[in-house]
């Protein structure tokens, strides 16, 4: 009896993980491509810096907070990436302010604010 409910309770639990998963992609509607990466120290601060496009528009992201790993400076893979904008505020007719949140495929988390836009 216990080999019987063994397969079904295993299968559940795959749909469960499997579901996880897609809502989590879900939530992350942009697919933003990644072209170009780098680093630099602004002060005391080592920062990464993405060139990426999004939405056909070409965008230059910034982080802290992903641009060290154990004490040591980190670079991003390029190519694609699924992300999600967590805040935007418009300053006035030509300025703005956003904040991007990128799914990686381990399901870390990385945030970047938008520092620049070309065509």
């Amino acid at each position: 009896m216990k080999k019987s409910l063994l397969l079904p309770i295993s299968v559940l639990l795959f749909s469960l993980v499997a579901s996880a998963h897609a809502q989590k992609t879900e939530d992350y509607p942009l697919t933003v491509h990644v072209y170009r990466t780098g680093g630099s120290n602004i002060g005391v601060e080592y920062v990464l810096c993405l060139e990426v496009t999004s939405e056909g528009r070409k965008l230059t992201l910034l982080s802290s907070s992903a641009a060290i790993s154990k004490e040591k400076p980190i670079a991003m893979k390029t190519g694609d990436y699924k992300a999600r904008i967590l805040k935007e505020d418009q300053i006035n007719a030509a300025q703005y302010a956003r904040e991007y949140e990128f799914l990686l495929g381990d399901g870390k988390k990385l945030k970047f604010d938008l520092i620049g836009e070309s065509e």
